[in-house]
């Protein structure tokens, strides 16, 4: 009797190398914008139009059928959306340092938190107001202390 052959849970090594350039690349990004010094604008044009060189057509040709017309007004809001957030990133990263413009830019999950909690009327969980009150004070501390720093200057 011959038994079922076993599966082994062989690691994507591929996945991986993709994860760590994209951390590598998004880490990076906060200092080409700043070594470009360009506007906000044609910053984020420009870094959203070579990718979508690269990702349209390819999602183009991989669909087998293509979504309603409610899902691409909800796919072009989402567009939009991101367009408008890289630009003010572009910018603020060129108005102060690259680390403050990128805290502060990564602080959504703290205001998706609280609009769960006033515009829909969810229970956060305790760990969440723990989470709230780290990243506050973190953040507090970092952008506070370069803000009196300028001011003593």
């Amino acid at each position: 009797m011959g038994s079922a052959p076993q599966t082994q849970n062989v690691p994507n090594w591929s996945a991986y190398l993709a994860l760590v350039a994209g951390v590598v690349c998004i880490g990076c990004s906060a200092i080409f914008v700043k070594f470009a010094a360009i506007p906000g604008t044609p910053s984020a044009f420009y870094r959203v139009f070579v990718a979508g060189i690269i990702l349209v057509p390819w999602w183009l040709l991989r669909r087998s059928s293509y979504p309603s017309m409610r899902d691409l007004v909800l796919i072009l809001a989402g567009g939009l959306f991101f367009a408008l957030d890289l630009v003010l990133w572009n910018s603020g990263v060129l108005l102060t340092s690259a680390a403050t413009a990128t805290l502060l830019a990564n602080n959504a999950p703290i205001w998706v938190g609280l609009g769960a909690l006033f515009v829909f009327h969810e229970h956060l969980s305790f760990y969440f107001w723990v989470g709230l009150t780290l990243a506050m004070v973190g953040m507090a501390l970092i952008v506070g202390g370069r803000c009196v720093e300028a001011i003593e200057l």
